[in-house]
């Protein structure tokens, strides 16, 4: 199941929940107050570096983990 970003319509904040695909949400409601029928956020997917070096930690010298 995907997790959907919410925001609730009274008191703002923003929270994430798993749903099942293609989920309207509206049968949450806010952690916060309550407020029932969050409104749906688009997500932010990160799914790279902008980062010019070829290292996976980013440091061109190399990394100093062991997963590094």
């Amino acid at each position: 199941m995907p997790i959907y970003e919410y925001k609730c319509t009274e008191c703002e904040p923003q929270f994430e929940e798993i749903r099942p695909l293609g989920d309207d949400g509206k049968t949450l409601i806010c952690p916060d107050c309550g407020t029932k029928a969050p409104k749906k956020v688009p997500s932010v997917f990160a799914a790279g570096s902008d980062q010019s070096s070829s290292a996976p930690c980013g440091d061109p010298s190399g990394c100093s983990t062991p997963f590094g």
